[in-house]
């Protein structure tokens, strides 16, 4: 679960990040 969990994070992060910057842009 540890795993998942960290990948989970992992694609939360980089899904918010690219957001963040299309809507930045």
């Amino acid at each position: 679960m540890t795993v998942d969990l960290r990948g989970l994070y992992l694609f939360s992060e980089r899904t918010i990040c690219a957001i963040t910057c299309g809507t930045s842009t």
